[in-house]
């Protein structure tokens, strides 16, 4: 709304030294259709602290609708937070073994995707096109559907 997002520009120029103020304005310049100057707020923000997983995650998603935003700009972003991630939680982790996937006896890869999106939701828009032009002579695909809503693209991506 106009206020929230009043608020927010009062915020960043009354404290600008809170993380969550830079990440609370990137969000509402998204959802206000101004992606290029989310961007660039949140990059800026991830300069100024580059320990805080908010504004780095989105960043990441703000990426996604930047029409300069490259492949390579958003793969870096996610590795960054991914190893950010990574070093903030391994102690509070177990111990995680990959179990070995079973034996293929057509040749193929088995593939699954796991997701309560596989419906009318930016999950099922954006995986639709990935996962329907997967060579299935080379890959076998799973859909796990671990949402509990279910509509017409929901049998689209049963079939």
């Amino acid at each position: 709304t106009m206020a929230a997002r009043q608020f927010l520009d009062w915020a960043m120029e009354s404290v600008p030294h809170i993380p969550e103020v830079w990440q609370g304005l990137g969000t509402s310049l998204y959802e206000t259709g101004e992606q290029e100057r989310a961007v660039d707020l949140l990059r800026e923000g991830v300069r100024r602290f580059p320990d805080d997983m908010g504004i780095r995650s989105t960043l990441l998603l703000g990426l996604h609708y930047d029409p300069r935003a490259t492949a390579r700009d958003i793969r870096d972003v996610a590795e960054s937070l991914a190893l950010q991630g990574e070093a903030r939680y391994a102690d509070t982790l177990p111990a995680w073994t990959t179990p070995a996937a079973p034996a293929s006896t057509d040749g193929r890869l088995t593939v699954g995707f796991m997701s309560g999106g596989f419906r009318n939701h930016p999950v099922g828009h954006f995986s639709r096109g990935l996962i329907e032009n997967i060579d299935r002579r080379r890959f076998r695909v799973i859909l796990l559907d671990s949402g509990t809503e279910r509509d017409r693209m929901t049998e689209v991506f049963l079939t």
